[in-house]
């Protein structure tokens, strides 16, 4: 079963937890244990960004979003970076769902071209 990529490895623990929540959505949703453990990892990079910003995935704001996106995509070509913020629009749609979140700060995330 491709749920134990997701599991806690280190961290944010609330980050941790949302991340097996949503990585369990994504395997009801029947997404390959492959794309669970891309968009896992993605999000523990855009976790110790937004920690390192002293704020929290819960409380991200579309500015930040849009920040670690233009300094993502400086040292990732065109396709890691659209993948990057499919992953973060993906993830906080299923916040905001599950009301993790009031809105999502990556809704106005323009997708990126890929190469």
């Amino acid at each position: 079963m491709p749920l134990y990529l997701c599991r806690y490895k280190g961290g944010n623990m609330e980050l941790e937890q949302a991340i097996v929540g949503f990585c369990r959505a994504l395997h009801a949703a029947g997404r390959s244990g492959g794309t669970e453990y891309r968009y896992s990892n993605l999000l523990r990079q855009w976790g110790r960004w937004i920690e390192q910003h002293d704020s929290s995935w819960s409380r991200a704001t579309a500015d930040q979003v849009e920040d670690f996106i233009e300094g993502y995509a400086q040292d990732h070509s065109k396709s890691s970076t659209s993948l990057m913020g499919t992953c973060l629009r993906s993830f906080y749609r299923w916040a905001e769902r599950r009301q993790h979140v009031a809105s999502s700060p990556a809704a106005r995330l323009a997708p990126a071209q890929r190469d």
